[in-house]
């Protein structure tokens, strides 16, 4: 059993100069809470230098170790990070992460799931081309609590190497993290056309199927989504910053990989786990925001007294309820929030919030495994639902709608859901936009709520007319 040693830096009230520092490192990866004045916003986590490089693409996952050494397996992806995370066990939950598992879990990793089991072998083409997950497995990490004020150097490992690399990491960061600056800049992310897979007259065809499957009854609600995508040149980076200065949220993360980088502005909670109790707070709902402060109220009550909205939100309670119950104690399954109206740089949510007490014996792994991916972006049932997806959507959608976040050594988990997320890779981006249809969606409504939720990215690449 390991404890948890802290070595306190000055307090950063901004993570982009520190990890600018830091991101040349290896697989560096910021968990970015946006400075957002709410409870859900209390932390940003750094990560770098895993001792562990975890890919899985297509059911074969590759472990890269800190020499080199190459090993590849079979096993169940969720089972596998379970078993890894194992080796170490920390029973200190006071900070959130102490080291960990830090990285994404993309969508398609649904087929290891438990709560979906595989539909038919995805044949459709993907825009780039991602691993299903990649997870690093991280000795330190940088912790900002913004509640108190404090900037925490962690670990919980025992190794020599491990705790050597800390103290060079600490001596480093203590003596210059006061002069940090970022970089000087380089462009932004700049496109000269965005194009989008599905426009309005195939949207609409697509819509109409899924009407016929809602008054058949093979379904409730459907995720349906548009993927944006370009050719582009400039720095993701140097987009992340200008994202988070325009669209801050609670659930940011900006993860920079060899094969490419991810950003994210998901304001979504997907899974929580802080000792026994695990949290998730699904969004289902959408409105513009307004050009006045007339125009704002307006919307915000049009969504708060929506009947649809409220309706296709209390579908999605009910399915991650049921999720939940999988691994949770019966009977401690409670909705404390239910259709709260949440405010967004450029829309707002309906949002609920669902919470259990996990069963003895079991991790926060098998809670993810078990609501992945979440219901607020498949819709109900969530097998047929993807079923659906997968036949209307053209491209499949590797990390969007999966989950980003973190489990750490001593049980905690966080995730967000992977919506209002970027890739950018062999100088190619693409993100979606997408949202719940049920029967008495209006098509003209449901497309112009996926240009609505693009409008965020459209405005970082300078697209004045949203496709």
């Amino acid at each position: 059993m390991s404890d948890i040693l802290i070595k306190t830096l000055p307090y950063q009230a901004d993570p982009l100069p520190l990890f600018s520092h830091l991101k040349s490192r290896s697989w560096a990866q910021l968990l970015d809470s946006g400075n957002c004045n709410t409870e859900l916003a209390r932390y940003d986590l750094m990560v770098a230098d895993p001792r562990l490089k975890i890919i899985s693409q297509k059911g074969t996952t590759r472990i890269t170790d800190n020499g080199g050494k190459i090993t590849e397996t079979l096993e169940n992806t969720f089972e596998l990070v379970k078993t890894i995370l194992a080796d170490i066990s920390c029973n200190d939950r006071s900070l959130p992460f102490c080291g960990g598992a830090l990285g994404y879990f993309g969508y398609d990793l649904a087929s290891e799931s438990s709560a979906s089991e595989p539909v038919t072998t995805d044949q459709r083409p993907v825009m780039i081309d991602l691993p299903d997950m990649a997870i690093g497995i991280y000795d330190w990490a940088v912790i900002t609590d913004h509640f108190e004020k404090k900037t925490l150097l962690v670990t919980c490992s025992e190794q020599k190497e491990a705790l050597e690399e800390l103290e060079q990491l600490y001596s480093e960061l203590s003596g210059h993290v006061n002069s940090i600056t970022s970089r000087e800049a380089v462009p932004a992310l700049q496109v000269s056309q965005l194009d989008v897979d599905i426009d309005y007259t195939h949207y609409k065809n697509g819509f109409n199927h899924i009407q016929n499957y809602l008054k058949d009854g093979d379904c409730y609600q459907i995720n349906y989504a548009r993927c944006y995508s370009s050719s582009c040149q400039g720095s993701a980076w140097e987009s992340y910053k200008l994202l988070r200065h325009n669209n801050p949220v609670p659930f940011g993360a900006y993860l920079d990989f060899p094969f490419g980088q991810i950003l994210s502005a998901s304001p979504e909670r997907f899974i929580k786990v802080s000792g026994n109790h695990v949290e998730t707070r699904p969004i289902k709902g959408t409105r513009p925001r307004g050009l006045t402060e007339k125009e704002d109220n307006k919307l915000k009550a049009d969504l708060s007294n929506s009947e649809k909205d409220r309706a296709e939100n209390l579908m999605i309670v009910d399915l991650l309820r049921n999720d939940l119950g999988k691994t949770c104690d019966p009977g401690t399954i409670e909705v404390p929030e239910l259709f709260k109206t949440e405010t967004f740089p450029t829309v707002f949510h309906l949002v609920s919030t669902v919470t259990g007490k996990i069963k003895n014996g079991l991790s926060a792994l098998d809670v993810l495994r078990h609501c992945f991916p979440g219901g607020s972006i498949t819709g109900a049932p969530k097998k047929r639902a993807m079923e659906i997806i997968q036949e209307l959507e053209k491209h499949q959608r590797d990390i969007y709608c999966g989950a980003i976040g973190y489990i750490s050594f001593n049980g905690n988990m966080d995730t967000n859901i992977a919506i209002r997320t970027m890739t950018v890779a062999d100088k190619q981006l693409c993100f979606w936009a997408g949202g719940g249809i049920v029967a008495d969606s209006e098509v003209e409504n449901e497309f112009q709520e996926t240009r609505d939720k693009a409008a965020a990215f459209c405005q970082l690449l300078n697209i004045q007319d949203i496709p």
